[in-house]
């Protein structure tokens, strides 16, 4: 018998809203952002913008099945990824990130909560890099792997220390909260093309 021990499990669906929901969305987040530009929130962001407050609070209803999309996304993960059985309650907060070329986000987790995303609602067309890179919380994994291997350039899985992700445009990845991860830069043909994503935490 082999049982797959110490893995993470990571979600990583496709979203398939009704045509122009995702640009309704991002218009939206634009407006924010314009409302919002006296203040400058730094997380892990590195330039860009940071929203302020809760999206799925009672001052944000604009967008219904988006929220009801995160919420059966987040059911489904609990109980197929970490093995959730019954009912299963818990707070949602959400923010935006809007990135242009050149910005990126340092390497975090999103800890005290338990599960948390990522929703891609724009990505440049043409983007270059900006991917969103998972490390493996585990130590020591390059320690034992013989030179006879490194030699021949055969290396065993978990050699591997990150993972990373190239978003699309309606990707959706859901994570345990503690896992870190960050993402790099992007380039795009166009200077002024931004990458928007509604980031999200469910707490119990």
């Amino acid at each position: 018998m082999i049982k797959n021990l110490f893995t993470t499990p990571i979600a990583y669906l496709r979203v398939e809203p009704e045509t122009g929901q995702l640009e309704e969305v991002a218009e939206y987040l634009r407006g924010l952002r314009l409302r919002e530009s006296n203040e400058e929130i730094k997380r892990s962001n590195r330039g860009g913008w940071h929203s302020d407050g809760n999206l799925f609070g009672e001052e944000h209803r604009e967008f219904p099945w988006l929220r009801d999309l995160v919420v059966k996304s987040i059911i489904a993960y609990a109980g197929k990824g970490l093995g959730f059985d019954g009912e299963f309650e818990f707070d949602l907060t959400a923010w935006a990130v809007v990135n242009g070329a050149g910005h990126y986000n340092v390497p975090h987790n999103h800890n005290p909560f338990l599960i948390s995303g990522a929703l891609y609602i724009q990505v440049p067309g043409g983007m270059e890099d900006g991917e969103i890179v998972f490390l493996d919380p585990r130590t020591n994994l390059n320690a034992s792997v013989p030179r006879s291997l490194l030699q021949r350039g055969q290396l065993p899985p978990w050699n591997r220390t990150s993972i990373a992700h190239t978003p699309r445009c309606g990707d959706l990845l859901l994570f345990p909260s503690w896992l870190m991860h960050y993402v790099n830069a992007f380039t795009a043909p166009d200077p002024t093309a931004e990458r928007i994503v509604i980031s999200f935490n469910a707490g119990v």
